[in-house]
């Protein structure tokens, strides 16, 4: 059964990184990009869509291939106005799962009208924008027994899988966790206009720490293993030189350093330890997550796209190397399967709350640094 998937907002999120996984998803017969619902009539939105295309070529294959049909060139899609009460519902009865990637702030409503309709529902991450509103969609999915997931991309890349498949089978000699690692630093300068809502607190619920941060501490509750108590945490905010535009975008943190204690039902020591740090505007890209365990050691190496097991007992590594697939893609697919009656993916909405929760929870902790301790 082809399952039609509908897009509600058309941003640079659905626009550069998912919609080369779900159009290949499409050809391949496993979905149907079926519909799209956005702010503006079928005119204004095509505007939009070639305004975007100019302004920032990583988007232009997606654009040029949504406009052809929209304007009906292409494969046929149907386009459906918002309109003052929400989402339309022809949208709704057009499609089978909605993939939802507008701004945090305003998700309540999409979301409670998506589950109503008894869809299946993708929402981008993070879930909320606040502890009060991740509880909030949590019990709306649970309410009307939908199936849901929150698109932590960092979760369907080939090393995460292979953890989440792995992990129990090939740690069980390493013995208990000790400790765990996750840093995600990156080069990137925050060019992206999305970074005006992304880095402010009003509209998105946090900064960067919120928005990475997610992706490392879902890698790190996966292992089984939970937040017991922070014990530093530290943010900084990046300055760019005088008189440029995106200083005036950052209203929150751009790097964070968080430490915390780990606790669980006993798989962890009980001196073990964690520390997560995130960041943009660094001086070189690092990304990996690491668990040590007291005999073994597991390592995702996620610039190399590949998992090292280390058995400390006979000194034995074996790493496992893949070649780069599209996580858009990974997840969607696992997504249709899931609806289908298959396995739970890795990031249904069930299993994101508590990760999700405990990202929360380090802001109660955090301090003002200086930026340049991150260099």
């Amino acid at each position: 059964m082809v399952e039609r998937l509908g897009l509600h907002a058309l941003g640079e999120v659905i626009l550069e990184y998912a919609y080369p996984g779900l159009k290949k998803l499409e050809d391949e017969g496993v979905i149907e990009i079926s519909a799209i619902s956005g702010r503006g009539d079928l005119s204004d939105r095509i505007t939009k869509l070639t305004d975007r295309a100019k302004r920032y070529p990583k988007e232009r294959d997606s654009i040029s291939d949504i406009i052809s049909r929209l304007t009906g060139t292409g494969k046929k899609i149907n386009y459906y106005p918002t309109n003052a009460g929400g989402i339309d519902p022809g949208f709704l009865g057009d499609v089978g799962i909605v993939y939802l990637a507008t701004p945090t702030n305003i998700r309540a409503d999409p979301i409670a009208q998506i589950a109503n309709a008894e869809k299946g529902l993708v929402i981008e991450k993070p879930l909320a924008q606040t502890r009060g509103k991740l509880a909030d969609v949590s019990d709306i999915v649970r309410r009307n027994r939908i199936k849901a997931i929150c698109a932590e991309h960092y979760s369907y890349k080939d090393p995460a899988l292979e953890l989440f498949k792995n992990f129990e089978a090939r740690t069980e000699n390493f013995g208990k966790i000790i400790s765990i690692e996750g840093i995600l630093e990156e080069k990137d300068v925050l060019d992206s206009e999305r970074y005006k809502w992304l880095l402010d607190p009003s509209l998105s619920g946090g900064g960067i720490w919120l928005d990475t941060g997610v992706h490392m501490m879902h890698l790190l509750y996966g292992t089984g293993a939970r937040v017991n108590e922070f014990r530093d945490s530290r943010k900084s905010s990046y300055v760019f030189p005088t008189g440029d535009k995106r200083n005036d975008w950052i209203k929150s943190e751009t790097a964070a350093d968080v430490s915390f204690s780990l606790t669980d039902s006993g798989r962890v020591t009980p001196l073990s330890k964690a520390n997560i740090r995130v960041g943009k505007c660094m001086p070189k890209d690092v990304k990996h997550f690491q668990v040590s365990f007291e005999k073994g050691e597991v390592y995702l190496d996620f610039m190399r796209n590949s998992v090292s097991y280390i058995d400390r007992r006979t000194g034995k590594t074996d790493t496992v190397t893949f070649e780069k697939s599209n996580p858009y893609y990974n997840m969607m697919k696992a997504f249709v399967n899931y609806c289908h009656g298959g396995a739970e993916p890795p990031t249904t909405i069930n299993r994101t709350r508590e990760s999700t929760d405990a990202v929360f929870l380090a802001y109660l902790h955090m301090q003002d640094v200086d930026w340049r301790q991150y260099y």
